[in-house]
């Protein structure tokens, strides 16, 4: 038996999970907050919240941090039954080895009851002693990207293995005879629905004549043929979304959002340092999309391979290999 435990904010972790999930040969358990995913391929337990109602984990009785040892650990009701329910399952399930992407306190925990942890790295700073503690304890990091990005990570060490973007689509290639002159598409949260009415123009009225499709919540297929045609895709640095518009080939302008610890920010700062995209770092000028989409056009996507590697497979082998 092979845990995976999957964090419950964005679903950026729950796409990734099913990939890495897929490529496993062995019983596999997810465990997050979240409900099943009706395509998950083994057994899922659905932890409780790590709050109670009527929790305050700002309360500084609550000591979250403990300290600055931890991120979030509160001396609270809801947080001690989450754990448990986590010890209470590997006490029967007795797993070889669990995948945590991510938590640093849930990797902890794990590594407390003698299971080997593989962690998955996470772009931007990750220097404080929380971070370091989570990637020390680890057997394994996982980190879905090149070896040639993000050089000064904390995640790098001879336990670091870089298997690339990690994305739904692995195994297709593009048919380069669909991409259109005038498309755009936008991958920017629930399909652009929280940019503002003034964004969306600036963006869309850059290149006249254009088409523009916002991708609110596409069905894999429809989205898959969304970005082999489009001209130029508006993405923001989401792992998730970068490893998608490698697959794909597609141009694009990546605007990082604003994420903890500048992760969306570092990874774009490293799209456009490796020349695989515009990246920029934060929302444009309206007078700068011109510029920006013509320059994503003329690049073109013919280098996003580089972003690319083992991917899914990559990263089930690490667990393989840590679980034997």
């Amino acid at each position: 038996m092979i845990g995976f435990y999957v964090h419950h904010v964005g679903g950026g972790h729950v796409t990734r999970a099913l990939q890495i999930a897929g490529e496993l040969d062995v019983p596999v358990t997810g465990l997050s907050t979240l409900p099943r995913p009706h395509d998950w391929p083994g057994q899922w337990l659905q932890l409780p919240p790590d709050d109670s109602p009527g929790d305050n984990p700002g309360d500084p009785a609550a000591q979250a941090d403990a300290g600055g040892a931890l991120h979030f650990a509160p001396l609270r009701p809801g947080f001690r039954d989450r754990q448990r329910a986590i010890a209470q399952w590997v006490s029967a399930a007795a797993p070889r080895a669990v995948l945590v992407d991510v938590s640093v306190e849930v990797a902890a925990l794990f590594r407390l009851l003698a299971v080997p942890v593989v962690v998955t790295a996470m772009p931007g700073d990750r220097n404080d002693r929380v971070h370091r503690l989570g990637y020390d304890l680890a057997s394994a990091v996982i980190a879905p990207w090149p070896s040639a990005a993000h050089p000064g990570s904390a995640a790098r060490g001879e336990r670091t293995t870089y298997v690339g973007g990690i994305s739904r689509f692995a195994g297709r290639y593009p048919d380069p005879g669909l991409r259109e002159l005038r498309r755009g598409v936008v991958l920017w949260g629930s399909g652009g629905a929280d940019l503002s009415v003034s964004q969306r123009n600036a963006m869309t009225t850059a290149m006249p004549g254009w088409d523009w499709v916002f991708a609110t919540e596409l069905p894999a297929e429809r989205l898959w043929q969304e970005l082999q045609q489009a001209r130029v895709v508006v993405s923001h640095a989401g792992q998730g979304a970068i490893a998608d518009l490698a697959i794909a080939g597609a141009p694009a302008v990546v605007v990082a959002a604003d994420r903890p610890h500048g992760e969306q920010r570092a990874t774009a700062q490293e799209l456009r340092r490796l020349g695989l995209a515009i990246g920029v770092q934060r929302w444009p000028r309206d007078e700068d999309w011109p510029g920006l989409l013509s320059e994503a056009a003329n690049l073109g996507g013919r280098r996003w391979s580089a972003w690319l590697g083992s991917g899914a497979a990559g990263a089930a082998r690490v667990l393989r290999e840590v679980a034997a």
